[in-house]
């Protein structure tokens, strides 16, 4: 855990190339807003929503910045805000310093952070845990950084497809190793087991879709809590004597 956030040497021409690119969309970013949003007046949220059209979550975070609120919704967001504390404070030093508002730059530097170790994460789980080589590795994350900036048919397909290449790939380990920890003569009912539980769920989920239920995010949310409980505390014990 302590080597988590430590740039291996066999990660360092990805890193590099990763960090540039995400170096490059954030200051496309900030030399855009920037002067635009810079102004620490009240009218700033006028502005803000008449010109900003990124993200509809993005000028909440950047109201909580400039001016530290509960501005989320605490049902669905009860920490966020107080995550967000800190880079606010950090933000009226800059102000009181400089005179301008510095929000967009602040989350820049966020974003910036978040982006390139999520990038970085999910190399190592290809290179890792899927087991692919890493140049093939470094090809997918390539790819979806390409898809970043661009929103279009294409890159939606483009997307579809790695996210049907990760699940099949990580579904194949995840298969190997229930078979794989199972005794002999139980291997059978572990491949069963997988198998009628990966149709359970995609049941489970064309159900509920079919039911035309509400909040969907809530229902994912809790059934994969649910499969995490039972994986975490019944199923990870009875492997662990067998491995």
């Amino acid at each position: 855990m302590a080597n988590l956030f430590v740039v291996k040497k066999e990660e360092r021409a990805v890193a590099a190339a990763i960090l540039l690119i995400i170096i490059g969309l954030q200051t496309l970013m900030v030399s855009k807003f920037c002067v635009l949003l810079s102004d620490p007046s009240h009218e700033a949220w006028m502005r803000f929503m008449r010109n900003y059209h990124m993200s509809g979550f993005d000028p909440i975070s950047y109201t909580v910045l400039r001016h530290w609120t509960m501005g989320y919704d605490v049902l669905r967001h009860p920490l966020l805000a107080f995550m967000m504390w800190p880079l606010s404070m950090l933000n009226m030093l800059l102000r009181s310093l400089t005179g301008a508002d510095c929000a967009v730059p602040v989350m820049a530097l966020l974003l910036t952070f978040c982006a390139f170790w999520s990038f970085m994460l999910m190399w190592r789980t290809l290179r890792h845990v899927v087991g692919v080589s890493a140049h093939v590795a470094t090809l997918l994350i390539m790819l979806a950084l390409c898809m970043l900036p661009v929103n279009s048919f294409a890159v939606v397909s483009v997307a579809y497809g790695l996210l049907g290449f990760g699940v099949g790939a990580v579904s194949s380990r995840h298969l190997m190793d229930w078979v794989v920890s199972a005794q002999h003569c139980q291997r059978g009912t572990a491949q069963n087991t997988y198998i009628l539980t990966w149709r359970m769920a995609f049941s489970l989920g064309f159900l509920f879709s079919a039911c035309g239920v509400s909040d969907n995010f809530t229902v994912d949310f809790a059934l994969c809590a649910v499969g995490l409980a039972a994986y975490v505390l019944w199923v990870g014990p009875k492997t662990d004597g067998t491995e």
